[in-house]
This record gives C-alpha cells, sequence and structure tokens, in this order.
C-alpha cells in the first residue's frame, strides 16, 4: 500500500475516534497542575510556602466530559468552582470564578490555549485563606494519551 494512504488512513482513525461535536477527544487524559503562593498579607511568602506545589493525575474522561473544554475543565473543580465561567472559541480560553477550598474563598481568572489533544492554562487567583490575604498563580495544562483500556 503505498505510504500517502496509509497516512490518510491513520487520519481518518484519529478524527474518528472523536465525534466532530466535541472540543476535546474522549479516553485517558495526563493532566499536570501547579501553584505556588506569590503573597501572604502582601508580603513574600515563608519560603515553606512560595515553593510550587505540583500534583499529576491520569484519569478517563468519557463524552459528556470532553464535549467541550469546559465540560472538561469544570468536571475536575465541579464542587470547588460551581460558577467558573469558561470561554472558548478558536483554540482561545479564558475563565474566571470563585473558587472554595476548605476554608479558602479564591477569586480566579486565567486565559490559555486549547486543541482536540491538549490544553494549557495560566490561572492567577486573589482571596483569603484562613483570615490571611493570599495572591497566587497556577498553571494547568494535559494531554490526550489514548483510549482508555478498561
Amino acid at each position: 500500500m503505498a505510504p500517502w494512504i496509509i497516512a490518510a488512513a491513520a487520519g481518518v482513525a484519529v478524527l474518528a475516534a472523536a465525534p466532530t461535536s466535541n472540543d476535546m477527544l474522549r479516553g485517558q487524559w495526563q493532566q499536570d497542575t501547579s501553584f505556588r503562593i506569590d503573597s501572604l498579607d502582601g508580603k513574600a511568602p515563608p519560603a515553606n510556602l512560595a515553593s510550587e506545589k505540583t500534583t499529576s493525575d491520569r484519569s478517563c474522561y468519557d463524552a459528556d466530559e470532553t464535549h467541550s473544554i469546559g465540560n472538561f475543565l469544570r468536571s475536575g473543580v465541579e464542587r470547588q468552582c460551581a460558577g467558573l465561567n469558561i470561554s472558548a472559541s478558536n483554540g482561545n480560553l479564558s475563565v474566571s470564578g470563585n473558587c472554595q477550598y476548605g476554608g479558602a474563598t479564591i477569586v480566579a481568572t486565567g486565559s490559555g490555549s486549547y486543541s482536540a489533544t491538549d490544553f494549557e492554562l495560566t490561572i492567577h487567583g486573589t482571596g483569603e485563606v484562613n483570615g490571611h490575604r493570599v495572591t497566587l498563580s497556577g498553571r494547568d495544562g494535559g494531554h490526550w494519551l489514548g483510549t482508555c483500556t478498561s
């Protein structure tokens, strides 16, 4: 078989993996999230709070969760950020809203980019944690790994 036919068949197989109405491919995703506290009560935070905290997760997402980048991002913070506003168009992404984490209330904004196979979001937040004013910054990014095995 000619190489261009093999390449075309592979392209059709990838397109068949996700309905065109979905922003994101359903299946397994690697998601990496990091954040750091930039200031605490208007001052530099102590060294133990200033270090960047990172988490990584591999999860399977179904057709409802990948129907749009908005559904995808909301699926991970549904309880904490119930009013999260997400605007997505032509690969550009914008988020804003209030999030509750334990005793903390954070007003977050962010921007980034997305495609069917990856996304990148930079986040900035201000709020109050245990009676202290904080500013923080972070990053949330992910990429599609393939179909889920189970």
